[in-house]
């Protein structure tokens, strides 16, 4: 990515979370305006991509980054029906027709 973008991403590999300079311009932030939309807009960022970590993906990796599925059996299902109850709660969408990898 280049510094301009406006992106961010986690690596579950390294633990980490990255966005560039991109996301620290107007409009996402804009150093004329009030603080509050500002650190409101960067946190929601972060804490959108901290979530990441613990998703359908990020749970392929252990604390270290090392692919190793660290959720139970249990707890991915549980993960699965509570994913998909949400999305037809909320889409109307039949749960044959999502999928937990296309999360975001």
């Amino acid at each position: 990515m280049t510094p301009p973008t406006v992106n961010a991403y986690y690596d579950p590999q390294t633990n980490q979370i990255n966005f560039p300079a991109g996301v620290l311009m107007p409009p996402l932030y804009d150093p004329k305006m009030d603080a509050a939309p500002n650190y409101g807009n960067t946190g929601a960022t972060i804490g959108h991509e901290l979530t990441h970590g613990f998703d359908d993906e990020g749970r392929q990796f252990d604390a270290v980054g090392n692919l190793r599925d660290w959720w139970s059996p249990a707890d991915a299902q549980a993960f699965e029906n509570a994913f998909l109850a949400c999305a037809i709660n909320t889409r109307g969408t039949p749960s044959s027709t999502i999928s937990t990898s296309t999360a975001n």
